[in-house]
């Protein structure tokens, strides 16, 4: 019997009933991309017989993989075996089953910082460099695995060739990069020797298993016939060229994404890779889903006039499905001050928590430290929150640097504490020369007797720390950031804006603060606070507002949503000057504006007339119209 497609609009439609051959779909916001996919699996096993298990669909979180395959279960009414996975979960399969004799166990993290702390001492590199240098190995191993000219290249040249900046920032840490590519490689023959697999390398080793064993490639091509793609505009060019060789030579690829959401850049996802399908398949067909389901017409017509500024994409146009109210959709507002900006949002979000919608609103953010003001704020408003980020300004590790240093200042010279600061900045101070529980400097100056440079270090770090000790704790702070060189520090290992911020937002907060001890429960109560806003929403209301960043909000639906802080140098942000930089900028910008269903408040400070801010160069085209 035929599937009844009656409900479905005419691009829907054309895509579920694509037969052979590749095809790039591409699903705008709120298009239906999920509701196609399972429709289209449903097609391909009923009305064209294709065998289930010869279908394989990827996504890129688990999250993503679990609904899809729950919603096909649920549309076919029976546990068919079509393979539904994430790229990881694929190549993890592929590597298990090549290694039957030898099976391979992931690597867990305490295991892979061992790996690492063995090749490390080996390259005579300091222990107390150790965090800093885990941070540039895995930030070097993600450059490399975005190249995929071939498997060796990715070793010997991926970062190099492909990623300066990262290479600065190698050469920034005082590893040259010929020293980074040998710690590169001894770390995955290591992980070889002990078959083990680190989570990060299982694309790499999956190409170089094809690479290198052209007739298991062979196995797995002849597995599955067709290949499902979601979210194709995420993809790194690994990804793709291991899809590239899956697929062949029948080139069943089935894509679907948006080029204007493509914001993983930092993940070597490229907007490039999806534009050029076209060229490497000429035969594909190209469906665009430009029916939105989602929003209101003002909202689609503003954020499309945002990303239509981009060079580098489809062109394409949007129709919203809705119907038209009379409430205007978008608004766009000026305020003198953050805190004016602040109090709107409060009395927003209070009304909201009347009306019992907490639940439907979002609060986005570039970037999460951009968000810390508010949080305090809806603590101290009792409104529920939750929040989705990495790391919150009390687990940050400038605030365990600031922690320790004050400890060690107003304390009992703790070895624990002067492991954490001893080099913060380098004084070039060996963690040997610290033999007893409380540390002497003058056993340090015997210690390091031989090097002037090194006992210099450290006759001004106790002159520092005697003279600290009889400040104030508010200007014992400022004096580690400035006096004592540790903002310098940051700003030398390349400290991104949101690890500057949080050290003068804790500068902030040690004013009043009397001693040490209320530091300590400062901190403490702001844990437990940020937690609780969390816990409140599900104890008190079963809700709460979502406040996230721009990626964290990708995928998900608010009625409202409300963005602030839209001025140059936070959106876009101040670091993104290429024109690529800014594009995706605007890509992400684009996102959360389209995260909304019914209202969009879109916020800039404007200042004062004579501390004037510049307004986000997003929103130029929307006051455009409005003028």
């Amino acid at each position: 019997m035929k599937a009844d497609l009656s409900s479905f609009n005419a691009s829907q439609r054309e895509a579920i009933c694509h037969g052979c051959g590749p095809a790039l779909v591409l699903a705008g916001p709120g298009s239906g991309k999920t509701t196609v996919l399972t429709r289209r699996l449903q097609y391909l096993i009923e009305e064209t017989h294709i065998p289930p298990e010869k279908i394989l669909v990827v996504t890129f979180t688990k999250a993503a993989a679990d609904e899809m395959q729950q919603r096909f279960e649920t549309l076919s009414g029976a546990g068919l075996p079509v393979r539904f996975g994430t790229f990881h979960s694929v190549f993890y399969s592929i590597l298990q089953e090549n290694s039957k004799e030898n099976p391979l166990s992931l690597l867990s993290e305490k295991e892979k910082q061992e790996y690492l702390r063995t090749i490390l001492r080996r390259e005579q590199l300091g222990e107390e460099r150790m965090p800093e240098l885990f941070q540039t190995f895995a930030a070097f191993k993600g450059g490399a695995e975005a190249d995929v000219s071939s498997a060796d290249e990715i070793v010997q040249n991926g970062l190099l060739r492909k990623n300066p900046a990262q290479q600065n920032k190698t050469l920034q840490n005082n590893i040259s990069p010929e020293q980074a590519a040998r710690i590169f490689e001894a770390y995955r023959q290591k992980c070889r020797e002990a078959h083990k697999i680190d989570f990060d390398d299982m694309a790499y080793e999956t190409l170089r298993l094809f690479t290198e064993t052209p007739d298991v490639l062979k196995i797995w091509q002849t597995r599955f016939s067709y290949i499902m793609v979601d979210e194709y505009q995420d993809i790194a060019p690994i990804q793709e060229r291991l899809l590239e060789m899956l697929a062949l030579p029948e080139q069943n690829l089935f894509l679907v994404g948006d080029d204007d959401q493509c914001i993983y850049g930092f993940r070597g996802a490229a907007t490039e890779l999806m534009l050029s399908f076209p060229q490497k398949y000429p035969q594909a067909k190209q469906i665009v889903l430009s029916t939105n389901y989602r929003s209101r017409r003002g909202i689609i017509e503003a954020a499309s006039k945002v990303i239509s500024e981009n060079k580098s994409r489809f062109a394409k146009k949007q129709e919203p499905a809705r119907k038209e109210s009379a409430e205007r959709a978008v608004v766009c507002q000026a305020f003198p001050d953050k805190a004016a900006q602040q109090r709107q949002i409060l009395s927003i979000l209070l009304e909201r928590k009347r009306q019992g919608v907490l639940s439907q609103t979002a609060v986005l953010y570039r970037r999460n430290a951009d968000a810390q003001a508010l949080l305090s704020e809806l603590a101290a408003h009792k409104i529920p929150f939750v929040q989705t980020r990495r790391q919150s300004l009390y687990d940050h590790f400038i605030t365990a640097d600031l922690t320790s240093y004050l400890r060690f200042i107003y304390g009992a010279h703790s070895r624990k504490e002067f492991y954490r600061i001893m080099n913060r900045p380098r004084r070039g101070i060996e963690r040997e020369s610290c033999e007893t529980e409380t540390v002497e400097f003058d056993r340090l100056l015997r210690y390091h007797h031989y090097d002037n440079d090194v006992t210099n270090n450290i006759r001004k770090l106790a002159s520092d720390c005697s003279r600290a000790s009889k400040l104030s704790l508010y200007a014992a702070v400022m004096y580690i950031r400035k006096g004592m060189g540790y903002e310098a520090y940051l700003q030398e290992r390349g400290a991104d804006g949101e690890a500057m911020q949080c050290l003068a937002q804790l500068q902030e907060l040690a004013k009043g603060i009397p001693d040490l001890a209320e530091w300590e429960r400062m901190l403490k109560s702001g844990k437990e606070k940020a937690k609780d806003g969390c816990k409140e929403r599900a104890v008190h209301t079963g809700e709460g507002v979502r406040v996230m960043t721009y990626h964290a909000s990708k995928g998900l639906e608010f009625d409202c949503v409300i963005l602030p802080d839209l001025n140059d140098g936070c959106v876009p942000y101040k670091k993104a000057v290429s024109k690529r930089q800014i594009e995706e900028e605007r890509r992400m910008f684009y996102v959360a504006m389209t995260r909304a269903r019914d209202r969009l408040h879109l916020y800039y400070r404007s200042g004062t007339k004579e501390e004037p801010e510049a307004m986000s160069r997003f929103l130029k085209i929307l006051m455009q119209d409005d003028a």
